[in-house]
């Protein structure tokens, strides 16, 4: 078999995505005797007789041949620096170990000419954000990104049925620099609100007839194109293709083109708008779902909540989605941004197996931007990941990256990031295995109100807001020694840490009022 050699540490076990047995050094050599397999969660693995124990299957992504590179699943080659995005369960993983996702939705940062978007993957890294959001085509701005689309554009139209071959390139190079420094990318192929005026005349849009050279798409009576979700929409094209034909070759094409990438998963469409058609629109969501599936290994993913209602349920009992999008719960000016809030959009899901997120946030319903109150969205943020969901702050413009607004937002989210990593989040639930939430754990605390994640009897992860005082935590029916640890959810600063024993309930002493804001809320972890 081929001689291969680690690129870091690497862990190996005894099968696939299996037990572990232990850690090879940076450079390790050994001689692949088993594989390619994939596991469940979309990793590949190589069954390495290493020179010395442990031996057994490593992930693919950091092994490379000895003078070449090891070849993946889809035929594709994975570079040093590469990592493979993968699911185990409701989390994201990376390598096969699971990765809690903090990012901004920077929807048009690959189709602005202007950006330097290594540059601003730079930053990315530099304030260990994890993830970043694009769209595959920027509609929203009149012949500004028309060059920088899936289809060709020339003498002000666009041509369906041509693809922009230098707009391809520049996605993969996008990518490609994002999984050199461990940035995953989630890309969102359609970005429709075809019941919406200001969609359907966008001089920009390539769907509508007077926008391409291919006779087609109409309006529809209003004006609009709420016909987009329609399966079956006759209108057909000069070369006879029907808009249904036409979605799916973009669904195909991104899939071809983007899918041998470890580091990326594809969302469907992003959110449907308060004009949506539910009992039509979630059957077209789900049948390019269930196509995109059946071309790619990379993760696939819904917006489950289409006109701010729940329907989730048209998506979290199908095999061929792994992520559910969501943004808040109620609508208008009765949106519920609150932990609780969170709480009882996610609820009825948590047990589904799927994953978890809000993919952008912000400045929608009475929820302020991050711009005008930074606070309030972290504790937004913090609800959404106590609900067990990864989290994405929305903040389109890629100018924006880097300045103070950024910053601010990007260190709150490295602060969730590094608290539920360092209490091994993967491992908690914020629910029971009946869905009864573990908030009930505890009696009390510092702040009046509280989220738990918990695997009882063993870690908490307990997050406090509202209004402070010194009430100590309890933590009810816990017995043993346990170690203890309180953030202030800003910084992850840690205020206050010590060890305790419980006998039936575990009481442990609230930090000073002043090392925290009632607000953005305090962590502790146990």
């Amino acid at each position: 078999g081929d001689r291969v050699q680690t690129t870091d540490k690497l862990k190996v076990r005894k099968t696939p995505a299996g037990t572990l047995l232990g850690v090879q050094a940076k450079g390790a050599k050994g001689t692949v005797i088993g594989g390619p397999k994939t596991s469940s969660n979309g990793v590949v693995w190589y069954q390495v007789s290493y020179d010395k124990a442990p031996r057994g299957w490593s992930a693919q992504g950091w092994l490379v041949k000895v003078g070449g590179d090891v070849s993946n699943k889809g035929g594709g080659v994975v570079k040093n620096n590469a990592f493979i995005l993968g699911k185990s369960g409701r989390s994201f993983t990376y390598n096969g170990e699971p990765a809690y996702l903090v990012g901004f939705d920077k929807q048009e940062i690959v189709s602005d000419p202007t950006s330097n978007y290594v540059a601003s993957l730079d930053t990315f890294q530099k304030y260990n954000i994890n993830k970043v959001r694009i769209w595959l085509y920027t509609w929203f701005h009149e012949n500004k990104y028309v060059n920088n689309s899936p289809w060709k554009y020339s003498n002000g139209k666009f041509d369906l049925d041509t693809w922009n071959d230098a707009y391809w390139v520049r996605v993969k190079d996008f990518i490609k620099e994002a999984a050199k420094r461990d940035i995953a990318v989630e890309i969102t192929i359609f970005a429709p609100y075809p019941g919406a005026d200001w969609w359907s005349n966008n001089k920009t849009l390539a769907w509508l007839k007077e926008n391409n050279i291919n006779g087609a798409f109409s309006r529809n009576n209003s004006g609009t194109m709420s016909q987009f979700f329609n399966l079956n929409y006759s209108e057909k094209s000069n070369s006879g293709k029907t808009l249904r034909q036409y979605q799916e070759a973009l669904i195909d094409k991104t899939a071809t083109e983007l899918g041998s990438f470890g580091n990326v998963y594809f969302e469907i469409a992003n959110e449907f708008g308060a004009y949506a058609n539910i009992s039509r629109d979630y059957l077209w969501q789900n049948a390019m779902a269930k196509r995109l599936a059946n071309k790619t290994n990379r993760l696939v993913s819904v917006h489950a909540q289409e006109a701010n209602k729940n329907t989730q349920f048209s998506y979290a009992n199908k095999p061929y989605v792994d992520v559910m999008n969501y943004r808040v719960f109620g609508t208008g000016s009765s949106v519920d941004y609150s932990p609780s809030g969170s709480s009882k959009m996610f609820n009825p899901v948590q047990r589904s197996g799927k994953i978890l997120s809000v993919n952008e946030s912000s400045g929608i319903g009475n929820i302020p931007n991050i711009a005008e109150d930074i606070d309030a969205n972290t504790q937004y943020a913090w609800g959404v990941a106590m609900s067990g969901a990864s989290f994405a702050f929305y903040q389109d413009k890629t100018i924006t990256i880097g300045d103070s607004v950024w910053i601010a937002a990007a260190k709150r989210l490295r602060a969730i990031r590094t608290v539920f990593e360092a209490a091994n989040f993967s491992t908690l639930s914020p629910v029971d295995s009946n869905g009864k939430e573990y908030d009930s754990l505890v009696s009390s605390g510092p702040g009046d109100k509280w989220q738990v994640m918990a695997n009882p009897g063993t870690r908490y992860l307990v997050y406090f807001w509202g209004n402070k005082s010194n009430k100590s935590a309890v933590i009810n029916g816990t017995s043993g020694a346990y170690s203890y640890a309180w953030y202030d959810t800003r910084d992850a600063r840690v205020v206050a840490s010590g060890k305790l024993n419980g006998n039936g309930k575990l009481t442990i002493i609230a930090p000073n009022t002043s090392q925290w804001n009632g607000k953005t809320g305090l962590a502790l972890f146990l």
